[in-house]
């Protein structure tokens, strides 16, 4: 995981970056990535894009960022790995952001991002039922309007504190009280 946040610290350069799917993000000085609005794949930017950029300047043949990308990846296994990896952190990334900020619409996006890797990681169990969430998901405004609205203020997670960027599922919120609980001097051992 460090490695990971070191390659990211080095890919990229502080600035506004553009973004390929229409989300922007900012990269501050000593790495630290901010997303404005909801998360992205992949961003444009980043000293070894910025060098081909200053190449094909003397060439006639200027690649656009995805298209170099597929060009690394082809041509690099390394790279295709990183690239990879990426994808996947930042799909957990948004996933966590989602729960965070109690947003329901990120929080079914991450998932129908997420569904994918289920597959092709061989997770059965996720790969068969998280489509079967999503579907219940969706359907929830026709359904169950209330509980649909509900969720789309953000119900969906408890807020345990006053702080910005800290609710958490209800289920991490139960498992956190169960932990209480069993905690020094707790059910168990006053009940053997």
């Amino acid at each position: 995981m460090q490695a990971l946040v070191r390659f990211r610290q080095r890919s990229l350069v502080p600035g506004q970056l553009t973004l390929s799917c229409k989300h922007p993000m900012s990269v501050e000085p000593g790495g630290h990535i901010r997303l404005q609005q909801q998360h992205c794949r992949h961003c444009r930017g980043g000293p070894i894009y910025d060098h081909h950029l200053e190449l094909s300047d003397e060439c006639d043949e200027e690649l656009e960022f995805d298209d170099w990308c597929q060009q690394q990846a082809k041509t690099c296994p390394q790279f295709d790995y990183w690239a990879t990896v990426l994808q996947l952190e930042l799909a957990v990334l948004v996933y966590v952001r989602s729960l965070r900020q109690g947003s329901f619409q990120m929080y079914l996006d991450a998932w129908t991002d997420l569904a994918t890797w289920f597959h092709a990681m061989d997770h059965t169990n996720y790969a068969r039922w998280i489509p079967v969430h999503l579907r219940d998901m969706v359907t929830l405004p026709t359904a169950h309007p209330e509980i649909a609205r509900e969720f789309d203020a953000g119900n969906f997670t408890i807020q345990k504190t006053s702080r910005q960027f800290s609710t958490i599922p209800i289920d991490q919120t139960h498992e956190q009280n169960n932990a209480a609980i069993e905690g020094d001097c707790g059910w168990r051992e006053r009940n053997p």
